[in-house]
């Protein structure tokens, strides 16, 4: 009876460490697709940076574009 007890434990444990696990390789991989989307878009943003820059644009404009690209930015990294 002990043993059968020992074993179920033992079963529980390891299925709850490979749920674990299973978890966290969908939380480290499943945004992958999603970050490289937004690969083009962060250098379409820096472009957009480098030519408003001496402009004659609002700077506001500039600003709003600047704190975009980083925010994206660091999501990626992030991801």
């Amino acid at each position: 009876h002990a043993s059968a007890m020992a074993a179920l434990r033992i079963a529980a444990t390891e299925a709850q460490q490979r749920h674990t696990s299973e978890l966290e390789r969908m939380r480290r991989f499943g945004a992958e697709p999603l970050a490289r989307s937004l690969v083009p878009v962060c250098d379409n943003l820096q472009a957009l940076c480098g030519s408003l820059e001496g402009s004659e644009v609002p700077a506001a404009l500039l600003e709003g574009a600047v704190l975009t690209r980083e925010s994206m930015q660091a999501r990626r990294r992030a991801a």
